[in-house]
């Protein structure tokens, strides 16, 4: 089908780039095909896919054995809802994903993208606090810059200062702290002397809002959109009884992958 990119469009529907017209990059290319690392357009030009989609397609673009195995499962069965079901399908993933997490981390909660993860991961944290007698526990720590997904949920923890401007008011973001900077860490320092400051910074957080009042920390081992490797370490004894809540979408995507190709 030939999709016109100039509009208006004279069209009901129309690619969902629609919404996105302030992208420098909009109109996007019409994508037909894909074989491994790489798309082809409607017009035959040939793309080199680095973002995986992003970060969907890590073991490539019509990949057989992906393929195969969707293939059979849809041949089998198509969905069961978990509220009312079990399936063995569910049951021998959560076996593997939970043998490959470790020690731990005996129990999946299976969902369907990252920011169903984080959502879920926040309710989980409130509904242990308040059945534990700890309902005061409602604060969020998160980092700035940081990226969680796109769902309210998910923009209230985001280090994202433009979407934050937009949305609040709707929610509760929050509390932010500086993400440290392997890379370009501020003011000349090293990437140790960074963590330091960093970790300095969420002492004094913790105390302004109070610990009794924190639920849960939020960060990503590597980061998102805000393309960050901190060297952040956090024990035990830094947060106290305060949850931390690690958004690990890519680090599990890579590890995922690498997994499958050895």
């Amino acid at each position: 089908m030939n999709i016109p990119n100039s509009p208006p469009w004279s069209m009901r529907g129309g690619p969902q780039d629609v919404f996105l017209r302030s992208d420098p990059n909009w109109p996007y290319p019409v994508i037909v095909a894909g074989n491994g690392i790489w798309l082809q357009d409607e017009e035959g030009n040939r793309y080199l896919d680095v973002s995986s989609g992003p970060v969907a397609s890590n073991l490539g673009h019509a990949h057989p054995g992906v393929t195969a195995a969707m293939h059979a499962q849809v041949d089998r069965l198509t969905f069961a809802s978990s509220r009312v079901a079990r399936t063995t399908e569910n049951i021998a993933f959560a076996e593997r994903l939970t043998a490959l997490a470790g020690p731990g981390f005996e129990r999946a909660f299976l969902v369907s993208g990252g920011s169903e993860a984080i959502d879920a991961a926040i309710k989980f944290a409130r509904v242990h606090a308040v059945r534990t007698g700890q309902e005061a526990r409602q604060c969020l720590i998160s980092l700035l810059p940081s990226y969680h997904g796109g769902t309210l949920g998910c923009v209230a923890v985001s280090g994202d200062l433009a979407q934050a401007a937009m949305f609040e008011g709707m929610i509760t973001l929050s509390e932010k702290l500086r993400a440290p900077l392997s890379y370009r860490p501020v003011n000349g320092r090293s990437p140790e002397e960074d963590e330091a400051a960093v970790l300095s910074d969420l002492d004094a957080l913790i105390s302004r809002i109070g610990p009794e009042r924190l639920l849960a920390l939020v960060l990503e081992p590597v980061g998102g959109l805000a393309m960050l490797a901190p060297p952040l370490t956090i024990t035990e004894a830094e947060t106290g009884d305060l949850l931390l809540r690690l958004d690990q979408t890519l680090v599990h995507f890579e590890q995922l992958a690498m997994e499958s190709l050895l």
